[in-house]
């Protein structure tokens, strides 16, 4: 008999406290909610992790690895640049709940960096975020642009597939899941089209 995968208690608590922080934020979520949520004590979570904040860091660390390899892959593809780009932006906007989560946490961590009690020590969506402007360089249309530009183009369309992200409970709640399940369709055809309007501008 095949014995069955289980996740280290470590592993555990880094995947709760990505839910958990993916829909709160840092200052949302409390060493003692994400020990309960895992039948430990707050005394055990930090044996494994010294603070919130040290939590906090390991599970962008993870968010950032995942975004970069991401990309990495989609590079080391035969598509265009331009192709390349369109890809990426889907597999950010997926409906899959991981890929929710990360793109959640992206914004989240884009967001909330100015509310905390000490100064960020490590930027750890910075490599995830300077691959893209590199791969926006490698666009003939954009071959003109300087890299604040390029970078003003890209932060517009990971804002749009962010805020997607993160209003979609809110959408469900009002218009329930099929007419959001609509909306999402729609959008995936808006985003191409935003996609192919920034590289042509």
């Amino acid at each position: 008999m095949r014995a069955k995968h289980t996740l280290s208690t470590r592993d555990k608590t880094l995947a709760v406290a990505t839910a958990l922080f993916a829909e709160r934020g840092l200052h949302g979520v409390s060493l003692a909610e994400v020990a309960r949520e895992i039948g430990l004590t707050k005394q055990a979570v930090l044996h494994h992790f010294a603070s919130k904040e040290k939590l906090y860091g390991e599970v962008l660390a993870s968010i950032a690895t995942e975004l970069e390899t991401m990309v990495t892959q989609t590079r080391e593809t035969e598509d265009s640049p331009e192709v390349q780009l369109v890809n990426i932006f889907d597999a950010l906007h997926q409906p899959s709940s991981n890929s929710r989560l990360r793109t959640k946490l992206l914004v989240r961590e884009l967001m909330d960096i100015g509310n905390r009690h000490t100064p960020a020590k490590t930027w750890h969506l910075k490599g995830f975020l300077d691959q893209l402007v590199q791969l926006g360089r490698s666009l003939d249309a954009w071959s003109e642009k300087s890299d604040t530009e390029i970078f003003a183009a890209l932060y517009q369309l990971i804002g749009a597939v962010s805020y997607f992200a993160i209003s979609e409970t809110t959408l469900k709640g009002m218009y329930g899941a099929k007419e959001t399940r609509a909306i999402e369709g729609a959008f995936n055809e808006q985003l191409r089209l935003l996609i192919q309007a920034q590289i042509a501008a």
